[in-house]
C-alpha cells in the first residue's frame, strides 16, 4: 500500500467511521502490512511489537487482547496503539523479507502517531523476535525509530526481560506484572555492538 500524505490525514480522522473501520479506531494497512492499530483516548500507550499480526479493529487476535487487557488493567490508561519495528504481515517472522521503502513507510506513520497523538509511555514488547537469524533489519528499524522519538517519551517493558535481555511480548503475559523503565538507548548500543562483531 501506498503511504503518502492523504493517507495520513485518515489517521487523524479516527473519530469519523470508515469503510470498514469503525469510529474510534486508527488503522493503517492491507493484507500484506499493518502500520498502526489501535483504540485512541485522551492518554495513550505506543506499543511496539516486531511485525503485525491478522489483527484488524473489531477483529482482535489473541495478542491485541491481551494488550487491551494489560492496558485497562495494569497501565490504566484510556487509549492504546499498536505498531511495530516492521510493519509487513508474516505469521512466521522467520518470512520476514526486508524493504526500505517499507521501513521509510512506517518512519512516515510513526512520526504522524507521534506528533499527533498523546503518548504517554511506550511499551516495548518485540520478545526475542527481534534477533532471528537473517533479520538484522530489525535492529535497524529500532534505532531508526529512536531516532524519531528519542528520550522525549518514557521507554518502558512489561514482567521480566527474556533471558537474551529483550522485552518480553505480550501475548502470555498475566495483568499481575508490573511496567519498568526500558533502558532503550543502552540496549541499542549493546545490539550495535553485537551486530558488529557478529
Amino acid at each position: 500500500m501506498k503511504v503518502d500524505a492523504s493517507v495520513l490525514k485518515e489517521l487523524q480522522d479516527y473519530q469519523v467511521e470508515r469503510e470498514e473501520i469503525p469510529s474510534g479506531w486508527v488503522y493503517l494497512g492491507d493484507d500484506c502490512e499493518r502500520y498502526v492499530l489501535g483504540q485512541p483516548g485522551k492518554r495513550n500507550i505506543l506499543i511496539f511489537g516486531v511485525n503485525p499480526s491478522s489483527a484488524k479493529p473489531g477483529d482482535d487476535d489473541p495478542t491485541i487482547r491481551n494488550v487491551r487487557r494489560i492496558v485497562r488493567d495494569v497501565k490504566k490508561v484510556d487509549g492504546w496503539i499498536m505498531m511495530n519495528l516492521y510493519p509487513q504481515r508474516a505469521a512466521n517472522p522467520d518470512a520476514l523479507i526486508e524493504d526500505e521503502f517499507l521501513r521509510e513507510d512506517n518512519l512516515k506513520v510513526i512520526r504522524e502517531v507521534w506528533q499527533f497523538f498523546l503518548i504517554e509511555s511506550i511499551w516495548c514488547a518485540w520478545g526475542n523476535m527481534i534477533e532471528r537469524s537473517g533479520t538484522p533489519f530489525l535492529y535497524e528499524s529500532l534505532r531508526q525509530i529512536y531516532g524519531v522519538i528519542g528520550e522525549s517519551a518514557l521507554w518502558e517493558y512489561y514482567g521480566n526481560l527474556t533471558r537474551k535481555g529483550h522485552p518480553r511480548h505480550p501475548l502470555y503475559m498475566r495483568a499481575t506484572e508490573s511496567f519498568h523503565v526500558f533502558p532503550v538507548r543502552e540496549y541499542i548500543y549493546i545490539s550495535n555492538v553485537q551486530q558488529s562483531n557478529r
